[in-house]
C-alpha cells in the first residue's frame, strides 16, 4: 500500500518541481522516512531533482547549502514538525517554493487550490468530501465545472454539477436533468449520487431557496407539482385552491422560468409532455380549470392539455344553425393558439380556423359571369380552399378527438354544399354562357396565347384536375422566392370539363373534332402520352413530352439529358384525377391536392437548378368535391332509354333534344369551335345526374370549381438567390433590467417580400458568465407591408436571486436559422434584492 501512495507522491512531487526549484516536505510522523534516507539516489532519478533530508535544528544548515547550490533543484525533505513562523529559517525560501504534503487531503487540496485559487477555507471542504474528491476523473469534474462566480459560497455545488454534468450550474438546467431520471428519492440515480457523495441536503436546499417553499421540501413529485401549480396559477392570476395549497412556492417569478425553461427545452420535449401530464393527472388540474374562459385558458403555457379545455370551449361556440357565439373572439383565440401549439392539437385548431372561414363567408350576388369570375379568381376561391383544409385537417385529427368534430363536419358539410357550394354554381350557371367566353381566356386556346410566341424553351406542366385555389396555394409558396416570379391567370374549360377534353385542347392543333368517344386533334387520337408527343412534334421536332415522377426519380445528368436542345416541353402529372376518379380513393382528393402542391414544388426547382427559365402550370379541368351526403331524390334521373349518348354525374351528351328539369344546355362545337351539333346537358345547381361516377368527387359540369383552371406562369432563374432574413430592432430606450417581469418591444426593419424571409428569433437575458437568467422567448419575424408598423411584444420573466449590481448584464436575440446570427445589448441589472 505504502508502495502504491509513494508512486502517486512521486508523481505529484513532479507536477510542482514543473514550476519550483525546491520543493519542501514537512513528515513530522515520519510515515517516509525509511524509504527518503535510503533510496533518496532511487528517488531523485524519478523525480528530476535531488533529494536532501533535512534534521530538526539543521535548517541553517540546509540554507547554507542551498544558496551554496544555486542551479540545482532540491526535494527538502524534513522529518520533523514545520516549525513556527518566528523560528522559520527557511521561511523566505519557502515563500517562492512549494510546500507539500504527502496526506491525501492534502494533495487533493493542493490541486484544487492551484487550479482554482482555493483558500484555507476550503480545506473544510476536502476533508468533509474526501470520499469524491479521492477520484482523480471527478476531481477533474469538479475543476472544469466550477463556477467561481456562483461557487465561491457554495462550493459544494460543485460537486452537484459535476455529478450531473451540466456544462454551468443553473438552477432550472439541473432540475430537468435530475428529473430525466427518477422521480422516486431512493432511485433516482443523481440524487443517490448526491447521497453518498454528502451533497443531498444540498440540492434540496438549492431548490427551497430557488422556489421559495415554506416547508422543507425533499421530494422530486412536490418540486415538480409545485413549479407547475405555482405557473399555472400565476398566469390566471388566481389564489391557488386550498387543497393545492401545499404546492404554493412564494418565489412564483422563478417556478415560471423553470417551466418555461423546461418545456421550451428541445433535448426534453418529451420528458417534459410526460411529467407535465403526471401534474396534470395526479393534480386533478382539469377540475380547476374546466369551467375558465378560454381567454384565461390560453394565457397557461404549462400543460398541453389545456388545449383540451380551450378547444372544448371553441366547439360550443359553434351552433347546428351555423351561427358562431363571439366570432371575432373565438378567432383571436384559434389565431393565438396556432402560433403557441405544435402537436397534434394544430390541427385541431386549424379545422375550427377553416370551420370560421367558410361559416362566415357571405357571397355576393352578381348580373354578369365576369364579373363573378373576378371575384371568384381574386378572393371567393378561398372558400374552396379553407373546405379543402377543413377536410384534410379533421383527417389528420387523431381517432380517438375526430369524434368530437362529428356533429360540426357534418354541419360545415351541409353548408359548403347547400350554402356556399350550391348558390355558387346556381348563380353561374344564371348569367353564364360558355359562347360569349372569348379567346384569351378560352382553354381551346392556349397554345396559342402562351406557348407559340414563346423565343425562349418553355416547359408547361399539366396537372390533371389541379384546380384553380390550389395553384393559389403553389403560387403562394413559390412567391418568396426571389429567383421565381410569379403571375397567376386562368382560363374557362369547355363542357363538359374533362380530361378527354381538356387534354387535347391544351395541345398544338388546328382543329378539334368529336368522333363520339374522344376528342381528335388535327384527326389523330391523343388518349396516351405517346400520340400527345406526335402531336407536340408535328410542329416541332425538338418539342418533347416528359412525364412528371420520371423528373423526380432523375438525377441532375438524366434531366439535362431530357431536355437538351428542346424547345417546348410538356410535362403531365395525374395525382388529383387518379385518387379522386377511383371509388376506393376519392376520400383523398384533398390530400392527393395536398402532395400534388409538394411535388410540383419539388419539380419546379428542379427545373430551376437545371437551367429551366420558363414554366406554365396549367390544369385539364378542375372539380367538385364535398362530403355532404347527397340524397336520392335530388339527383337528376334521365331513363338510359330515352336518349342515345353518354352520361356521367356532372353532364349528359347526346344528339337527341331532352327536356331535362335542372339543367342547361350548349352543343359541343361551342368548346371545340366548330359546328358540332351534339348536345351537352348540364345540372344548373351542384345536383348530379343518377349515373356511374364518384359520390364526392365529380367534374364535368358548369361551375367555377369545375371550369376555372390555372395558367400559372413561372419565370425562373438559376442564380444564387438575394434574399435576405427578416431583421427586428428593439424599440426599448431604456437599458436597466428594474423588474423580474421585462416587457420588451421589438420593431422589424423590413417587410416580408421575396427578397425578405420569415425568422424565427429567441429572445433571453444572460449575466457576464454566459448564464441565462430569464426564460427563453420566441419571436417570430412575418410582418407584411399590411402590418409592418405593429410592434412584437413579449415579456421576459427574470430569475428571483441575488445579482451583482456592478456586473454586465445581456439581452440576447439569436437567430434559430442561424447560430452565429446574436446580437447583444447591454443592460445594467436595476433589480435589488
Amino acid at each position: 500500500m505504502k508502495d502504491a501512495k509513494l508512486d502517486q507522491i512521486i508523481r505529484e512531487l513532479n507536477r510542482y518541481f514543473n514550476k519550483y526549484q525546491y520543493v519542501f516536505w514537512y513528515d513530522p510522523e515520519k510515515e517516509f522516512v525509511d524509504e527518503l534516507e535510503t533510496s533518496s539516489s532511487e528517488l531523485a532519478d524519478l523525480l528530476g531533482a535531488k533529494v536532501l533530508v533535512m534534521q530538526a535544528r539543521e535548517q541553517f544548515k540546509t540554507k547554507r547549502f542551498l544558496l551554496e547550490h544555486p542551479e540545482e533543484s532540491y526535494l527538502i525533505y524534513a522529518p520533523i514538525p514545520k516549525p513556527h513562523l518566528t523560528q522559520d529559517f527557511l521561511a523566505d525560501m519557502e515563500h517562492y517554493s512549494h510546500i507539500f504534503s504527502a496526506k491525501i487531503e492534502e494533495i487533493i487540496f493542493q490541486q484544487l487550490q492551484e487550479a482554482l485559487d482555493f483558500t484555507d477555507e476550503n480545506r473544510s471542504l476536502v476533508r468533509k468530501h474526501i470520499r469524491f474528491f479521492q477520484a482523480k476523473e471527478r476531481r477533474g469534474s469538479y475543476i472544469r465545472y466550477y463556477d467561481t462566480t456562483r461557487m465561491q459560497q457554495h462550493p459544494e455545488w460543485g460537486i452537484i454539477t459535476a455529478i450531473v454534468k451540466i456544462s454551468q450550474f443553473d438552477e432550472n438546467e439541473l432540475l430537468a436533468k435530475v428529473l430525466s431520471d427518477d422521480l422516486h428519492t431512493d432511485t433516482n440515480k443523481y440524487l443517490q449520487e448526491f447521497a453518498k457523495y454528502g451533497v443531498l441536503d444540498d440540492f434540496w436546499q438549492i431548490y427551497g431557496d430557488y422556489f421559495g417553499t415554506d416547508t422543507d421540501v425533499q421530494s422530486l413529485d412536490s418540486l415538480l407539482k409545485g413549479a407547475f401549480v405555482t405557473t399555472t396559477f400565476n398566469q390566471l392570476n388566481e389564489t391557488i385552491p386550498g387543497n393545492l395549497n401545499q404546492y404554493l412556492f412564494n418565489n412564483e417569478t422563478n417556478a415560471a422560468v423553470f417551466v418555461t425553461r423546461f418545456h421550451d427545452s428541445r433535448h426534453y420535449g418529451d420528458l417534459y409532455n410526460q411529467l407535465s401530464e403526471k401534474v396534470w393527472n395526479e393534480c386533478g388540474l382539469a377540475k380547476f380549470l374546466k369551467d375558465k374562459s378560454s381567454s384565461s385558458l390560453i394565457k397557461v403555457t404549462p400543460f398541453k392539455q389545456i388545449n383540451e379545455l380551450i378547444l372544448r370551449n371553441l366547439r360550443l361556440n359553434f351552433h347546428s344553425d351555423g351561427s358562431i357565439v363571439d366570432a371575432d373572439k373565438t378567432n383571436e383565440i384559434i389565431n393565438t393558439a396556432l402560433k403557441k401549439v405544435s402537436d397534434n392539437f394544430r390541427f385541431e385548431y386549424s379545422f375550427l380556423n377553416d370551420a370560421l372561414k367558410i361559416l362566415q363567408y357571405h357571397p355576393q350576388y352578381h348580373d354578369k359571369w365576369q364579373d363573378m369570375l373576378d371575384d371568384y379568381v381574386n378572393h371567393d376561391y378561398q372558400i374552396d380552399y379553407a373546405y379543402r383544409k377543413l377536410v384534410d385537417n379533421y383527417n389528420t385529427i387523431v381517432n380517438e378527438r375526430k369524434m368530437l368534430y362529428q356533429d360540426l363536419k357534418r354541419m360545415i358539410d351541409r353548408f359548403y354544399n347547400n350554402e356556399v357550394l350550391n348558390n355558387s354554381v346556381q348563380e353561374w350557371n344564371n348569367c353564364f354562357d360558355i359562347a360569349e367566353v372569348k379567346n384569351n381566356i378560352r382553354q381551346a386556346d392556349f397554345f396559342q396565347q402562351y406557348v407559340i410566341n414563346i423565343r425562349e424553351r418553355i416547359v408547361v406542366i399539366i396537372s390533371d384536375a389541379f384546380r384553380f385555389e390550389a395553384a393559389k396555394e403553389l403560387e403562394q409558396a413559390l412567391v418568396s422566392d426571389d429567383r421565381i416570379s410569379t403571375e397567376m391567370k386562368l382560363m374557362l374549360t369547355g363542357l363538359p370539363s374533362v380530361t378527354y377534353m381538356g387534354m387535347p385542347a391544351l395541345l398544338p392543333h388546328d382543329d378539334l373534332q368529336w368522333n363520339g368517344k374522344n376528342v381528335l386533334v388535327n384527326g389523330k387520337l391523343v388518349d396516351n402520352a405517346q400520340k400527345r408527343r406526335a402531336i407536340l412534334q408535328s410542329y416541332d421536332e425538338n418539342n418533347e413530352l416528359l412525364e412528371l415522377k420520371d423528373i423526380l426519380k432523375a438525377t441532375s445528368k438524366e434531366i439535362k439529358q431530357m431536355i437538351a436542345g428542346k424547345n417546348v416541353i410538356y410535362i403531365y402529372h395525374n395525382h388529383v384525377d387518379a385518387v379522386g376518379d377511383s371509388l376506393k380513393t376519392e376520400n383523398d382528393t384533398f390530400k392527393a391536392t395536398r402532395e400534388s402542391i409538394n411535388e410540383l414544388l419539388e419539380t419546379i426547382q428542379v427545373l430551376r437548378t437545371n437551367s429551366v427559365s420558363h414554366i406554365i402550370v396549367t390544369a385539364d379541368h378542375g372539380y367538385i368535391y364535398r362530403e355532404a351526403t347527397i340524397k336520392e331524390q335530388d339527383k337528376i334521373d334521365v331513363p338510359t332509354k330515352s336518349y342515345d349518348g353518354r352520361i356521367s354525374p356532372r353532364y349528359l351528351m347526346s344528339k337527341d333534344q331532352l327536356d331535362i328539369p335542372g339543367t342547361k344546355q350548349t352543343t359541343l362545337g361551342v368548346s371545340l369551335k366548330n359546328d358540332d351539333d351534339t348536345n351537352v346537358y348540364y345540372p344548373k345547381s351542384v345536383n348530379v345526374f343518377k349515373a356511374v361516377g364518384g359520390k364526392n368527387y365529380v367534374h364535368g359540369g358548369s361551375s367555377l370549381q369545375e371550369m376555372v383552371v390555372p395558367v400559372l406562369d413561372l419565370k425562373l432563374t438559376s442564380a444564387k438567390s438575394q434574399a435576405e432574413r427578416a431583421k427586428i430592432k428593439l424599440a426599448s430606450i431604456s437599458n436597466i433590467i428594474g423588474s423580474l417581469n421585462m416587457p420588451l418591444s421589438f420593431y422589424q426593419l423590413k417587410p416580408i417580400s421575396n427578397l425578405v424571409k420569415p425568422r424565427s428569433f429567441k429572445v433571453y437575458f444572460k449575466d457576464d458568465q454566459n448564464r441565462i437568467i430569464s426564460n427563453v422567448a420566441t419571436l417570430m419575424a412575418d410582418r407584411t407591408s399590411d402590418n409592418i408598423n405593429e410592434p412584437f411584444r413579449i415579456n421576459l420573466t427574470i430569475q428571483n436571486r441575488d445579482y451583482d449590481r456592478s456586473a454586465d448584464y445581456y439581452l440576447v436575440i439569436q437567430a434559430e436559422d442561424d447560430s452565429s446570427d446574436i446580437t447583444t445589448i447591454d443592460y445594467m441589472m436595476g433589480i435589488i434584492n
